[in-house]
């Protein structure tokens, strides 16, 4: 049948040659139709067998191309692939020679044998590139201490099951390769893993602290300080810190086992510095005397009023540990006892023994830090304060008190003790206080007003003997002296405050009013006067004023030229005459500085100049060379006596650049709008191209289709866009590099679409052959096959064109096998007409030429199928 179907094939091409040359019509119609009965022969003997080895072959030359990029990829990362490149050889041979008689199982097979070789690749990739597991494995030990490079994450996305993932990794084997070296060389010599070392033996650090007896404040004791580490890491470091809390003053010298480089306590730390071997453990011992708690500073007050004394005791500490006892003494007949550590209340307890009586308590402290504590205890009735030889005397809203007292002992306070006395005084205002002590010059006492009540406190040493002394003070009745000042110069707000009470604040209002009405005489002339200068310095200084240098100089003046006016209109020319004075200042620094300013103007000037200037093409360069010989004769000019002619220049340059700015606009310049239009463009179409991206990739790892471009291509392409969008340069040969990018961005965007709507038309002619030969299926499967189409034709509508792909070919071969075992002489009869049977001849005429022409590819291969 096959020897017989080619015979009929070859009849029918050479009579469709013949129609071609017929001169008459009839002639042509006979030659035609008996093409038709050949190709309609041709047909019914070969249709079953060719539809199946169309399907086989479409799968094969699918395989071939994986294959191909198999053995290029292997190549690339340095795999030996000259047996699998063989294959490749026979496969397109086999590819070259197939025909009708080829038999089906044979073609299969082979498929199966370039499957064999694609494994074969990436199995002798696995083998080369073993090492990368223990690779791996070493890299990840140091990730629990340090982070590890971005780069080492950007491949764990291949590992599986503790693996690097051979085959998921396999185009990137070479890479990781490479990046495994750099990272561990890293590890291995730089900073990362003497920082992991450095974490890994503080995090696996531990201590023990053993005291010899109990910590007590200011009493030395025995310390032991057991520390130890482990280093898990396979590289060392020659220093590492084991911290341990507390600052216990410990040396090199007080080592008892072990290594040690340095110790150092500070901030509440002990800080041990010792070298770290691979792998190792680290064990060292400390044995010292040491002070746990110690005092640094002690004083004690003593205040007092005749009915307690009340004794401060302030200690500050020193402290080396956690905690410590102390053991402070206090008088037997104390009351009110309290104790704080660093203003916090501590638990006490009293206790008495031979040595006297004491406030014990445990002290907790932050370590290495400084402890304040203070005691505090009361003894009653500590001395009697009398007066006596009182005397009062009062003179217009003034008076004054007169008295000695005597100072009397009741118990023994050692130190010295503060003593405070009260005496009533009403409303009264204190005006004056003397204090002396009989025999006692230097003793100096301070008083003050608190409420209604003269207080006054001294300090005396406490040696047990009677004192005496004098006491003197006076005061004045607010409200006599308030009504007396607002006689003379009161106004409303004057008379209220002392109508509330408030005579302190009427008394100083009343005084400053009396200064306001003496001088208030004097500064209306002056204001005047000095109104009428400014006048004139303005003007003259009008086109220093004028410059952008000078702005804050003019918001200064016109600021106080207001300020001067509203004073003058209320009145008050006291203000005035100072703004007008300050606005004159602005001006005569002005003046000063002139030379400066036109310095500052010019250079502010020509600054932009040269900005705008950056941004011109060319053909503007008369213009531009015009305007920078105008800033010559400026720059010339500037300092010298003519200023007025230095301010006409500016003016004029600015006239110039005006103009050719304006020009440049007219011109359609502003390249940098050019420039950032294109860079949007670009921009957000590569934001918008995750999509496509994600179809593509998704696609490309199906290996369904031949794509030329690869996933690596494409962020290397991309990444090149993305540089050139950033690129610094200005002007036109911005706009070159940005047109540049524009143009790689477009053409990445035809390639990815060439290569999905390759796909796409595979898949849509591949659902086209499946239904049309479904119906000639076997009946029992035509339900089964009939959904799966439904189903390729939904995950084609959705974008999954491989899936759709294999499905698809799945429902064709199997609807092929059905077809041909129940394809009978009747139904092939159906298949006639002479329409369709040239459509048949022609399309087997084109595939017999394409034959003797191409040479097998990838890209023949996938429009092949």
């Amino acid at each position: 049948n096959f020897a017989l179907a080619n015979e009929k094939y070859e009849t029918a091409g050479s009579l469709i040659e013949k129609s071609k040359g017929a001169a008459a019509r009839g002639e042509r119609y006979e030659a035609l139709l008996n093409a038709y009965y050949a190709a309609k022969e041709g047909v019914d003997l070969l249709k079953p067998q060719g539809i199946y080895l169309q399907i086989l072959k479409d799968k094969f030359a699918v395989k071939a191309n994986e294959l191909k990029e198999t053995i290029e990829t292997g190549e690339s990362i340095g795999v030996d692939v000259s047996p699998e490149r063989k294959e490749l050889e026979g496969a397109y041979i086999l590819m070259d020679r197939m025909n009708l008689e080829t038999d089906g199982t044979f073609i299969a097979l082979q498929e199966k044998y370039l499957q064999e070789a694609i494994n074969s690749v990436k199995h002798r990739a696995e083998i080369t590139y073993s090492h990368l597991d223990g690779d791996r494995e070493y890299i990840l030990r140091f990730g629990n201490y340090t982070a590890l490079p971005l780069e080492f994450y950007s491949y764990e996305q291949f590992a599986k099951n503790g693996s690097v993932g051979f085959i998921a990794a396999f185009e990137q084997l070479k890479e990781m390769d490479s990046a495994y070296k750099n990272i561990i060389f890293s590890l291995q010599h730089g900073s990362a893993g003497k920082s992991a070392v450095a974490a890994a033996v503080q995090e696996n650090a531990r201590y023990l602290i053993v005291w010899d007896g109990e910590r007590v404040l200011d009493k030395p004791v025995g310390l032991g300080l057991w520390v130890e580490s482990y280093n898990p890491l396979p590289v060392g470091a020659d220093e590492v810190v084991l911290e341990v809390p507390g600052e216990f003053g410990l040396l090199k010298g007080d080592v008892a086992m072990g290594e040690v480089d340095k110790v150092v306590s500070f901030e509440g730390k002990t800080k041990i510095y010792a070298r770290a071997k691979p792998e190792s453990k680290i064990e060292i011992a400390f044995e010292k005397k040491i002070i746990p708690a110690e005092t640094i500073a002690d004083g004690e007050t003593v205040s007092a009023d005749k009915y307690s004394a009340r004794i401060e005791r302030e200690l500050a500490v020193e402290s080396r540990v956690g905690s410590y006892w102390v053991y402070l003494p206090i008088d037997g007949g104390s009351i009110d006892v309290s104790l704080e550590c660093n203003n916090k209340n501590v638990p006490y307890a009293i206790a008495a023994n031979s040595g006297g009586t004491f406030t014990v308590a445990n002290i907790t402290s932050a370590l290495g830090g400084r402890d304040k504590l203070l005691l505090g205890y009361a003894l009653p009735e500590p001395y009697a304060f009398a007066r006596y030889n009182y005397s009062v005397n009062s003179s217009n809203y003034y008076t004054t008190v007169n008295y000695d007292f005597s100072l009397v002992f009741k118990r023994q306070l050692g130190g010295r003790i503060v003593i405070t006395e009260y005496e009533p005084i009403g409303a009264a205002k204190l005006e004056t206080f003397a204090f002396e002590m009989d025999g006692k010059p230097g003793i100096v006492a301070k008083a003050s007003v608190q409420g209604s009540r003269l207080v006054f406190t001294f300090e005396v040493g406490n040696p047990g003997e009677n004192l005496t002394g004098k006491v003197s003070y006076s005061v004045s009745d607010p409200r006599a002296q308030a009504e007396y000042l607002q006689l003379l110069y009161g106004n409303a707000e004057s008379r209220t405050l002392i109508d509330s009470g408030d005579y302190a604040g009427a008394v100083s209002l009343l005084m400053n009013l009396r200064k306001e009405r003496i001088a208030e005489g004097n500064y209306q002339g002056q204001y005047e006067t000095g109104r009428a200068r400014l006048a004139n310095d303005t003007e003259a200084l009008a086109g220093l004023l004028a410059l952008q240098s000078a702005v804050g100089d003019s918001d200064k003046l016109e600021r106080y030229e207001a300020l001067a006016e509203s004073g003058a209109a209320r009145g008050d020319y006291k203000s005035a005459l100072s703004d007008v004075r300050k606005a004159q200042g602005v001006l005569y620094d002005l003046k000063a500085q002139e030379s400066k300013v036109l310095r500052e103007e010019y250079k502010t000037l020509f600054r932009g100049y040269n900005v705008f200037k950056g941004t011109l093409p060319a053909r503007y360069s008369n213009e531009t060379a015009g305007i920078d010989g105008m800033f010559g004769r400026l720059q010339a000019g500037i300092g010298g006596a003519d200023v007025n002619g230095s301010l006409g220049m500016m003016g004029e340059i600015r006239t110039a650049i005006d103009a050719l700015n304006q020009t440049y606009i007219e011109d359609g310049g502003r390249i940098g709008i050019e420039a950032e239009a294109i860079r949007k463009e670009v921009g957000e179409g590569l934001a918008n191209l995750s999509a496509t991206l994600e179809a593509y990739n998704r696609e490309y790892n199906k290996k369904a289709y031949p794509f030329v471009l690869t996933p690596t291509e494409i962020r290397k392409r991309i990444g090149e866009i993305t540089e050139a969008l950033k690129t610094g340069e200005r002007g036109a040969p911005a706009i070159d590099k940005l047109d540049g990018a524009r143009e790689e961005y477009f053409g990445l965007v035809a390639g990815l679409g060439d290569d999905l709507d390759g796909l796409k038309n595979l898949t849509s002619r591949t659902i086209g052959k499946a239904e049309s030969i479904l119906p000639s299926a076997d009946k029992a499967k035509q339900e089964k096959l009939s959904s799966a189409l439904e189903a390729a034709k939904r995950l084609y509508s959705d974008g999954y064109y491989s899936d759709a792909l294999a499905k698809a070919q799945g429902v064709y071969s199997e609807a092929a096998v059905g077809y041909r075992s129940n394809l009978k002489e009747s139904d092939l009869m159906l298949l006639g007409g002479l329409t369709a049977a040239l459509g048949v001849v022609l399309a087997y005429y084109y595939w017999k030429e394409r034959k003797k022409s191409a040479k097998p590819g990838a890209r023949e291969l996938r429009k092949e199928g």
